[in-house]
């Protein structure tokens, strides 16, 4: 085999194994549409977290952080977009701290290239969302539904979905 061959191969096998340990930490999550509230103006593909081992609800370990990572495809063309995260209790959204109604933008990629986009989101592309966040040691013990949004200029959802957790 050609030195050439062999280098192409072993970057394959990498990355391979790579996605792998990556896939293997952020495990897909079935997922419920948001209630109520505008319809979603994207296509919602999958959603990973972190220590979410298909094991339902989730559990979000206090004084720890946790990574949420979905692919979606808008419909539509956005420059600007806000993050909305909350644990509901008891019906009740209590905002995540540092995260709710924070610029999503610098936590947006494509998917295939994983290419920093900013606001610049195109129609019909595929765009990845990930961010790591505290579980902070303030936060009640108690069994919660997360809900997790994209919002564009217009406060219309691009995404929106929920999860059932428990922080403990």
């Amino acid at each position: 085999m050609a030195p050439q061959q062999s280098s192409s191969r072993s970057l394959v096998i990498l990355l391979v194994v790579s996605a792998g340990c990556v896939l293997a930490q952020h495990p897909r999550v079935p997922i419920a549409p948001c209630n109520g509230g505008s319809p979603m103006t994207a296509k919602l593909l999958e959603v990973r977290v972190s220590n979410c081992n298909n094991n339902f609800p989730c559990i979000l370990q206090k004084g720890t952080q946790a990574t949420i990572e979905f692919d979606y495809i808008p419909s539509t063309a956005t420059n600007r977009i806000t993050t909305g995260a909350t644990a509901r209790l008891g019906g009740i959204p209590l905002p995540f701290v540092g995260t709710h109604n924070q610029p999503a933008c610098p936590r947006i990629v494509t998917k295939q290239s994983r290419q920093a986009v900013g606001c610049s989101t195109k129609a019909g592309e595929v765009y990845t969302y990930s961010n790591t966040f505290p579980i902070l040691q303030i936060y009640p013990v108690t069994s919660v539904t997360v809900q997790w949004e994209l919002l564009d200029s217009n406060r219309q959802r691009i995404t929106c979905f929920t999860i059932p957790a428990r922080i403990v």
